[in-house]
């Protein structure tokens, strides 16, 4: 499927297909209304062509009125178009009933409201006449009205309403649409995350716009001075108007395309725009970087609560880990763990703060924490052991004579880090197959059990054996 033929796959803009096509499939006058702005999707009605057909409705012939074919008759013209060769037909009341037409559909546009006056007074003839026609058979006209005309002088011809390009592109659609541009697979870091989305901020219901900015590089996405200036060059200073294309409904309200986006008011709105990229996936990371640090320094952290935060009006005693903030967090690791892990902290913490204060992260910091983050999260387990290969390895701890390759806790290191630290040794150990051997000497029950209880249950632990029974073995 290639990407134009993608784009109207998609649930609004194929609601919309649908929409027309069942109000050709159901025009009891033979006619159908179509409203479009001048900026339209290309491939639109290619997509309603190819519905039509699917729907089993007979021929549909692709109709432009500017192409010299209507300059006497519209009627001629449109028999012409569907191959009719017969000299007879030139009026309404012949076209609506000639079998050369019959089970045909038109999809009409390209009218200019300059020949709008005409064009009505034949649709107005073309419906009387193909009321008094049987409608098994009769042709249907979909006509795409020009813009510029007053709407009362399009509603009275189609009873059924017009189907209208408005609104037909949510959002979703649009994430979905840019997902597919930029291959995504469901686990793209925290920068190609802000990327996509500010492709579809930027965009919004345009897809050819979408494509265009679907090439750039993450990081020139991610800064909004090479946003505003790729903005300047395709802009217009046109006033914006649905009519135009300019202006449309996106999420519910009346937005501007980012072609009408000019000016400081218009940088403005594409810096907006950026921002909010940024802060739909920086501050959700943010909750699942605390919630991972937790996770893995949670005897640290215990240790140090309750922590006194200060607040307007008082102060907040926290008791638990959860209900930590990354500054608190980082406050109280930041001497007990690795020394990059501590630098992620504070950068993910800047950024948090930058979100939260309207500013947008420069796209250098968006890159290191994406990247920091990768190496973290890997050594991560919600759902423990998940990816490890199943080939017999185990944990084994030994107390005595341990391998030159056993693991221990860092003796410098914190109670509570340096059981993170050797926890994670350990999972790095099984996940490469292999056995992961600790010297279990210096540590207490507690920390070996806890060691055990994150392995799953088909991985073995070998405990160390007490020294009475060693020593009654002995004798």
């Amino acid at each position: 499927m290639d990407q134009g033929t993608a784009f109207w796959s998609l649930p609004g803009p194929a609601r919309f297909v649908g929409e027309v096509v069942g109000k050709v499939l159901s025009a009891r006058r033979g006619l159908v209304g179509i409203a479009l702005p001048e900026r339209v999707p290309a491939g639109l009605l290619g997509a309603v062509r190819e519905s039509l057909l699917d729907r089993g409705s007979g021929r549909v012939v692709r109709v432009r009125a500017g192409e010299g074919l209507f300059a006497r008759s519209i009627a001629h013209g449109l028999a012409h178009a569907a191959g009719a060769r017969n000299a007879s037909v030139r009026n309404v009341s012949a076209l609506a009933a000639a079998p050369e037409v019959s089970a045909t559909t038109f999809l009409i546009d390209g009218i200019g409201a300059g020949d709008w006056p005409r064009w009505s007074a034949f649709l107005r003839s073309f419906a009387s006449a193909s009321a008094e026609t049987d409608r098994t058979l009769a042709p249907v006209l979909a006509v795409c009205r020009p813009v510029g005309i007053a709407r009362r002088d399009a509603a009275h011809l189609f009873e059924a309403g017009e189907a209208a390009w408005r609104g037909c592109v949510s959002p979703l659609d649009m994430r979905m649409h840019v997902g597919l541009l930029r291959s995504h697979r469901g686990s793209e870091p925290l920068l190609e995350r802000v990327a996509a989305e500010t492709v579809v901020r930027v965009a919004l219901w345009d897809p050819a716009m979408a494509e265009a900015l679907a090439a750039l590089d993450a990081r020139r996405l991610a800064d909004p001075d090479q946003i505003v200036a790729a903005a300047r060059q395709g802009g217009t200073d046109e006033a914006p108007c649905w009519e135009n294309g300019l202006a449309d409904l996106w999420d519910g309200r009346p937005t501007l395309h980012v072609a009408a986006c000019r000016g400081k008011v218009g940088a403005a709105e594409l810096r907006r725009r950026v921002w909010a990229a940024q802060a739909q996936h920086v501050l959700p990371f943010v909750d699942e970087v605390l919630a991972c640090f937790i996770e893995r320094y949670r005897p640290a952290l215990e240790a140090a609560l309750p922590l006194p935060v200060p607040i307007r009006r008082g102060t907040l005693h926290v008791v638990v880990p959860e209900d930590l903030e990354i500054a608190s967090l980082w406050r109280l690791l930041a001497d007990q763990i690795p020394p990059a892990e501590a630098a992620f902290l504070k950068s993910v913490l800047a950024m948090r703060n930058q979100v939260a204060h309207h500013q947008t992260v420069k796209p250098d910091l968006l890159a290191a924490a994406s990247e920091a983050w990768e190496r973290i999260r890997a050594e991560r387990d919600a759902v423990p052991g998940w990816a490890w290969p199943r080939c017999g390895q185990r944990l084994e701890f030994v107390v005595g004579r341990a391998p030159s390759d056993a693991l221990a806790p860092e003796p410098k290191s914190a109670p509570g880090a340096a059981f993170a630290v050797l926890a994670r040794l350990v999972q790095q150990r099984l996940a490469a197959g292999e056995d992961a051997v600790v010297d279990a000497a210096d540590l207490p029950p507690a920390v070996l059990e806890r060691l055990a209880a994150l392995m799953p249950s088909d991985i073995e632990v070998v405990r160390p054996v007490p020294r009475q029974a060693e020593q009654g073995r002995a004798a």
